[in-house]
């Protein structure tokens, strides 16, 4: 009976053991866990924060976009030297397109080659779908 109780004690106390460290193990999980879960939180709340500020001007841009009419392309494209607002939105157009920039003289004089997406962006205008494409641009899936 002695041997009996000696054997049980070391069975429990093996077990107990054992238990011990697996829920040693699921402590550290549950708290590796929590971070993760905190860290997903704050990028949530943040991404959230940025898309609550650019909603506004997506829309805004979707309201200035929709009083464009044909006669507006074709103002701007036949502009030789279009303002810098003009050209720095037509360049983020490009871009969203993945029109690549052409490489011209520099105009300081420095000799050197420089990136200008004014001539590909002359080309965008002219073409007849440039404002639906615009209108129907998937802006949900822009890639970075």
């Amino acid at each position: 009976m002695a041997l009996t109780n000696l054997l049980i004690s070391q069975i429990i106390e093996k077990e107990s053991k054992e238990v011990e460290a697996t829920s040693e193990l699921v402590r550290k999980d549950e708290a590796a866990a929590n971070i993760q879960a905190a860290e997903a939180q704050a990028l949530k709340d943040e991404c959230e924060a940025d898309l609550a500020e650019a909603i506004p001007a997506l829309e805004a841009a979707m309201s200035a976009l929709n009083t464009l009419k044909p006669a507006d392309i074709t103002i701007v494209k036949s502009m030789a030297n279009p303002p810098a607002g003009v050209k720095l939105v037509m360049s983020a157009v490009c871009v969203m397109k993945d029109i690549k920039p052409e490489k011209v003289n520099d105009p300081g004089g420095t000799g050197k080659k420089i990136l200008d997406f004014w001539g590909p962006s002359k080309k965008l205008l002219g073409d007849m779908t440039f404002l639906t494409s615009l209108k129907e641009y998937d802006r949900d899936n822009i890639s970075l």
